[in-house]
């Protein structure tokens, strides 16, 4: 996986293309701050939808990161809380243990690409200084979102409608990946599309629980937006998904507490019940669940022939190969070799082992590259931005903008912690970009809308 991958001279035309764009855009800070604001929106719309778009943006956002931080360095290096400069620290040590760990082993093409990837983590952090400065209006933004929501919606329904009339795949663009039948997924795996189709209805939830005197009409799109990104998420019958929308009511639920909301967890624990079991009454996820069931009995059985027996061996040869190097790992993209060495020697291991380049899980592919340091640098990820997040809602007391929008980052964090224990999250460029680019404009916003108090700062800033 490389952050876009194309030959070397597309490469360079590419480049030439969005440096050209990019040099438009600079005439002043207040461009610049629009003309981000639009390439993030762009980001996010396309995202799940067209093959192409979104990792340019993101490799655009990188670089006017980069210049923007040359340009008007003197205003951005001021002002950071104890958890935004931990924040930029572990975002820092989580690419450079990476790039030891490139040095140290040997060079493969896999491994530069796996080193780009996570080298995001490091050069996008310009870009969060520069986004630091900008508070866009809280209506922008949670319009933004929903419309996100809703349009991922729309796109399964067509592609399930697409299938169930005998058209065949719609807007997949032939890639293998995205081809699972009777279940949409964009253009991208299904996993991947049921953990951000969550997060955009997490997205919808935050701002109808926890933004004030809203209108009828943003009321009502957020009412659709949610269900849109609700049944993009259901339909994808991902079970990581299903238990990440769990977490996610259980966090709802301590929040509430927290608040005082006595009355209004016991409602929402109602609402979510009901809404679990009328989903569970569908054919499809009762046939997910009882196939489930089946894999896990065949699996117990010594049988390892289905999807959960390959990740159940997958994650049986991460541990072993742990075990072998437990500090320092194997060195990046080193799961796939081994895994493979591993299953040829092991009679009855499911073929699908060795085949991945990680063993579908975020955790264990952390600790078969880099070892324990490695996956403390990993879950620091985490837990940087968390605290950040936190402390924010709590100050706040779940009300306005800046509890709105540490919410949603707290709401990314849990979808992408749960995801992360059945697939890899930092190897795929739509995870890393996505979580890196999201995570890192909440938190800006955060400060922003933190600390402008008065009307005139706000004039200055808003978009």
């Amino acid at each position: 996986m490389t952050l876009v991958c194309y030959s070397a001279r597309a490469k360079l035309v590419y480049l030439k293309i969005w440096v050209t764009m990019l040099a438009t855009a600079m005439g002043s800070f207040i461009s610049l701050r629009n003309f981000v604001f639009s390439l993030y929106a762009v980001f996010f719309i396309t995202l799940l939808v067209l093959p192409i778009v979104p990792k340019g943006i993101a490799l655009l956002l990188l670089l006017v990161g980069i210049v923007g931080f040359a340009v008007y360095r003197g205003k951005l290096l001021i002002g950071f809380s104890p958890e935004e400069r931990l924040l930029i620290w572990v975002f820092s040590a989580f690419t450079f243990i990476s790039f030891i760990s490139f040095l140290v082993f040997p060079y493969s093409r896999m491994s530069h690409y796996r080193m780009e990837d996570y080298a995001t983590f490091m050069l996008i952090l310009p870009m969060f200084l520069l986004l630091r400065q900008w508070r866009f209006k809280l209506n922008t933004i949670v319009v933004l979102f929903s419309f996100v929501a809703t349009l991922l919606g729309v796109v399964s329904l067509l592609q399930l409608w697409s299938m169930q009339s005998g058209s065949g795949y719609f807007m997949t663009f032939d890639n293998p990946m995205a081809q699972f039948w009777n279940r949409p997924s964009g253009v991208v795996n299904p996993m991947r599309y049921a953990a951000i189709s969550l997060i955009f209805f997490a997205f919808a939830l935050n701002a109808l629980v926890f933004v004030k005197r809203q209108s009828a009409l943003i009321k009502t799109l957020l009412f659709v937006a949610m269900i849109s990104a609700g049944i993009a998420c259901a339909l994808t019958q991902v079970r990581g998904a299903w238990l990440a929308f769990f977490a996610l009511v259980f966090t709802y639920g301590c929040a509430f507490f927290y608040l005082g909301y006595r009355k209004r967890v016991v409602a929402f624990f109602a609402v979510a019940i009901i809404v679990v079991v009328s989903v569970a009454q569908f054919d499809f996820v009762e046939q997910r669940i009882h196939k489930t069931e089946r894999a896990f009995e065949m699996y117990m059985e010594g049988n390892s022939g289905s999807s959960l027996g390959a990740r159940l061996d997958m994650f049986k040869t991460a541990w072993w190969l742990i075990n072998e190097r437990p500090w320092f790992g194997h060195g990046l993209n080193s799961y796939s070799a081994n895994a493979t060495e591993i299953r040829e020697n092991t009679p009855g291991m499911n073929p699908e082992v060795g085949r991945w380049h990680n063993p579908h899980n975020e955790i264990l592919n952390a600790t078969v590259e880099k070892g324990v340091i490695g996956l403390i640098s990993m879950l620091l990820l985490f837990v940087a931005p968390g605290l950040l997040f936190l402390k924010a809602f709590l100050v706040n007391r779940g009300t306005g903008s800046v509890a709105y929008l540490s919410f949603c980052g707290i709401s990314v964090l849990i979808v992408y912690f749960v995801a992360g224990l059945s697939v890899a999250l930092f190897e795929h460029d739509i995870f890393n970009h996505f979580y890196v680019l999201t995570v890192l404009f909440l938190a800006s916003q955060v400060h922003s809308h933190s600390s402008c108090s008065t009307r005139e700062e706000r004039k200055n800033v808003e978009l």
